[in-house]
């Protein structure tokens, strides 16, 4: 079972649909049933990155500068591989290299079997963007005001994009296309060949002027997160379709699953909007203002952690169907694959839910970073 579960990069998928259509075993009926499976400890350090999951492995970068790969049915630790500074960026595994960045400005490729270095690139900003993989190419932003794009196999640097301010958004890929948002208020579609821009979105005067979150793009339309919002582009041209003010929070990366926007706000509620519209089909969570992480959708649950716990939805009506309180920050977005769930903790642990007849018994894989 578990090597059938992946979740290979940030948000899923180059697109950052967040949404994994392949998960079979959890369904709205049974996730209320999920346990800890295993629970490994990250003390003295923490998870910074969201979890990426490939060939039975859970991929994660810690604060404490290591890339960390667990096994994903044990949580026993495989291998650690030390960079150079703190690693926020989420890592994508993809034909058996993980790929990932630091706050060092550097990118890395390893050998996802046992961590070995294969090539880096360094750039002269910090790096919170997190890599997104498409076609052997690999595109990230950096806080130089650059977005990058690299040959996945060798690391060589294909084309490089000025903004006028960071890039700490992760790029979205579609259909040949590099979608990303820059500190300067601008979002930008650029030929993810050549790195020539299509075309530019700019907020409207009195909306602030940050890009920080990540897009998604699904069915031809980009949704961005703003300052003030969710914005919804026609990914050809750039041309707003519509647009969501966010009462006053800011909104994070969505997920975007068989017509519907999940996107949850600073004010730990969870949004669920009409894809084509933006109208509200319904709205949940617990509130509070914890903040809320962004959305994992997989057969008709969805999946989020807000402030020290992590929640399961039914993705047509909002219903909670599970809850978790770990007593520690849920920082990390959740992924899902294989029957399982996993997300980690600020600080403690990365953990692993799985269902009672499909698990085993509480495992604690304790290890010093």
């Amino acid at each position: 079972m578990l090597g059938n579960g992946v979740w290979p990069q940030f948000h899923f998928d180059p697109a950052h649909t967040g949404f994994n259509s392949s998960e079979h075993v959890l369904t709205r009926s049974n996730v209320g049933a999920l346990r800890i499976v295993w629970k490994h400890s990250l003390q003295p350090s923490s998870a910074n990155s969201s979890p990426a999951i490939w060939g039975g492995v859970v991929y994660f970068g810690t604060f404490n500068h290591y890339v960390v790969a667990l096994d994903a049915a044990t949580g026993a630790l495989r291998w650690r591989f030390h960079t150079h500074g703190s690693v926020w960026s989420s890592p994508a595994v993809v034909d058996g290299i993980v790929y990932v960045a630091d706050a060092d400005g550097r990118v890395y490729a390893l050998d996802a079997a046992g961590g070995a270095m294969l090539w880096t690139f360094r750039t002269s900003g910090v790096i919170d963007s997190s890599p997104a993989v498409s076609n052997g190419k690999l595109y990230i932003g950096s806080d130089d005001g650059n977005v990058y794009a690299l040959d996945a196999a060798t690391g060589a640097s294909l084309w490089t994009f000025a903004t006028g301010g960071w890039v700490r958004a992760s790029p979205a890929v579609a259909d040949g296309t590099v979608y990303v948002g820059s500190v300067d208020g601008k979002f930008f579609a650029l030929d993810g060949s050549t790195g020539v821009k299509r075309w530019t979105y700019r907020l409207p005067r009195g909306y602030g002027f940050v890009y920080l979150s990540d897009p998604t793009v699904a069915n031809g339309v980009v949704y961005t997160p703003s300052p003030y919002g969710l914005v919804a582009l026609d990914a050809s041209t750039g041309v707003k379709l519509w647009s969501r003010r966010s009462d006053g929070n800011e909104f994070q990366c969505p997920a975007v699953a068989n017509g519907v926007v999940y996107v949850p706000s600073g004010n730990a509620y969870l949004y669920a909007l009409d894809a084509s519209t933006g109208a509200t089909l319904w709205t949940s969570g617990p509130g509070g203002g914890s903040g809320m992480t962004p959305p994992a959708v997989a057969n008709g649950v969805v999946y989020v952690g807000a402030g020290f716990g992590l929640y399961a939805f039914n993705s047509r009506t909002g219903k909670q169907l599970f809850t978790f309180d770990a007593g520690n920050a849920i920082l990390t977005a959740p992924v899902v694959g294989g029957g399982r769930v996993y997300i980690a903790t600020y600080p403690k642990y990365m953990y692993a839910f799985g269902l009672p007849n499909g698990g085993k018994r509480l495992l604690i894989a304790g290890s010093r970073h």
